[in-house]
């Protein structure tokens, strides 16, 4: 069966039901569909089997299982009956990145959970020695409760086996193009503007000449260890004291930016707009909502006090400074000088190199620039030497003439004769400046 005879109502498997349609791409189709056997929604994309990506697809549907982090959206089965070639999904309710900032960047605290969340799924899979290969705005899902989901771990990337060039990025891996695109993640929750290596909805990060823009130059407001965490990543050409070079290290990062980051995970999807503090209510308030004979905050307090006779009156307990973020080569980001790599024993699949980015790319001047520029300072300190000298001589000739005529020896023919000197002296140092 064709695949364009595959319509809704028509049944993969004998068990999924095609319902909605709700892309087409490429030669394929993605489809909200039921599973009729659990009666449950699930999200399945379908291409022929003919297409020279069915195989790969099917492939990079068995590796997905081998990654078992919760925010993944699991391969729940995938065929290929011969005519069609299908890859089931869990089914997210929530809304992708890129639909979420059509409304404007999210707070930076925000931003910063989102993508640390986004990092732990990255790094899990890269430990595995799996990459996402196509991680976009697009594959970035907050569900309704407010957790963050991974479409298509490495299935996305079967269905776009070409990503294409950049000569900001050349010959990139997979897992490397994870990092850069993990880094971009960050940088488009922060200022709405994508930077990643690989296409996506939401506008592109402007640029100033060849230079990608920081996050800071793009929206006012971003706090500086993470406008630094994107620097470091994205920024290749820049002689960073120490860049990020993969997931773990922008998961570590994120971690020592947020401390407990259960204090800063939103509520629900709505929440993801509102700072966290926004997002958290009063203890007390709640405590009163739920227990109708207090009905005033007073009230409460007062019987706190009268059942307890140290309620209130004892010393708050001392709060320990914050310690300022230095962002220096002794403590580059994270809470510790040292750099962050991952445990061996934790990651046993994990290939040291395979999601490490290239070296940087430092821009040196080259020897005939550098000439170039040596005879250009020696001209000019040798025009400024003649002006000097110009203005010497100038002076001394003007009081050798006052004096002369204050003593009466002048004649018309000295002076003439001093004009023609000054107009000498003046003639040479302008063949001279020339």
């Amino acid at each position: 069966m064709a695949l364009t005879s595959r319509g809704p109502g028509a049944v993969l498997g004998e068990r999924y039901r095609l319902d909605d349609l709700l892309e087409e791409f490429e030669g394929g189709r993605f489809w909200r569909a039921t599973d009729m056997v659990l009666a449950r929604n699930v999200a399945i994309h379908v291409i022929n089997s003919t297409d020279p990506r069915a195989q790969a697809l099917i492939d990079a549907a068995r590796a997905n299982v081998l990654i078992t982090d919760p925010h993944l959206l699991r391969v729940l089965d995938c065929e290929d009956d011969g005519s069609a070639a299908w890859v089931v999904h869990e089914w997210g309710e929530g809304l992708s990145l890129d639909k979420m900032l059509d409304k404007g960047p999210l707070p930076p605290a925000r931003a910063a959970w989102l993508a640390r969340e986004t990092a732990q799924a990255i790094n899990a899979g890269h430990a595995a020695g799996l990459a996402h290969g196509w991680l976009t705005p697009e594959q970035v899902l907050v569900t309704k409760a407010g957790a963050v989901k991974l479409i298509g771990y490495a299935t996305a990337a079967a269905l776009h086996p070409d990503p294409p060039s950049s000569p900001t990025y050349p010959e990139l891996n997979d897992h490397q193009r994870d990092v850069l695109n993990l880094a971009g993640i960050l940088y488009a929750a922060l200022t709405a503007k994508w930077p990643g290596v690989h296409p996506s909805g939401v506008a592109p990060a402007p640029k100033a000449g060849r230079a990608l823009m920081r996050p800071r130059q793009v929206r006012a407001g971003v706090p500086r260890v993470l406008d630094s965490i994107c620097a470091r990543t994205l920024d290749r050409s820049h002689p960073h004291g120490m860049p990020i070079d993969s997931a773990f290290e922008i998961e570590a990062a994120l971690s020592d930016f947020l401390g407990d980051p259960a204090k800063v995970a939103p509520s629900s999807l709505s929440a993801m707009y509102a700072e966290p503090e926004a997002d958290e209510g009063d203890p007390i308030d709640e405590l009163l909502a739920s227990n109708p004979s207090l009905s005033h905050r007073e009230e409460w307090l007062e019987a706190m006090a009268a059942n307890d006779d140290t309620f209130g009156s004892g010393p708050m307990p001392a709060v320990s400074p914050v310690e300022p973020y230095v962002d220096s080569a002794e403590r580059p980001l994270f809470a510790t000088g040292a750099r962050r790599v991952p445990d061996a024993s934790s990651a046993p699949h994990l290939n040291p190199d395979a999601s490490v980015l290239p070296p940087l790319v430092r821009t040196t001047p080259g020897p005939t620039s550098s000439t170039h520029r040596q005879a250009k300072q020696g001209r000019t300190s040798s025009r400024v030497a003649i002006a000097l000298l110009i203005i010497i001589v100038l002076v001394i000739a003007g009081v050798a003439a006052i004096r002369a005529y204050e003593m009466g020896r002048a004649d018309a023919g000295s002076i003439r004769g001093i004009a023609s000197t000054f107009g000498v002296i003046v003639a040479t140092a302008e063949a001279s400046i020339t």
